[in-house]
C-alpha cells in the first residue's frame, strides 16, 4: 500500500512504497541506466493483488 514503510531481515535498507502512474516508464529508464541485458531486469515492486505486493528481479 502506498505510503507503507517496508524492512528486510537480512538488509539493512527500508523501502517506502510510492504509488505511481507512470511505474512502467521508471523500470524501462533504471534498466537503461544501469545498462540490464535484454530479458532482465532491475527489481520492482508491483501489486499482485489490492493489498499484496510480489517482487520481479533481484
Amino acid at each position: 500500500m502506498a505510503g507503507e514503510l517496508i524492512t528486510f531481515e537480512r538488509w539493512y535498507h527500508r523501502v517506502t512504497v510510492e504509488a505511481r502512474p507512470n511505474r512502467e516508464h521508471i523500470v524501462l529508464s533504471a534498466n537503461q541506466y544501469y545498462r540490464v541485458p535484454p530479458g532482465d531486469s532491475v527489481a520492482a515492486l508491483a501489486p499482485a493483488r489490492p493489498g499484496e505486493f510480489h517482487t520481479r528481479g533481484a
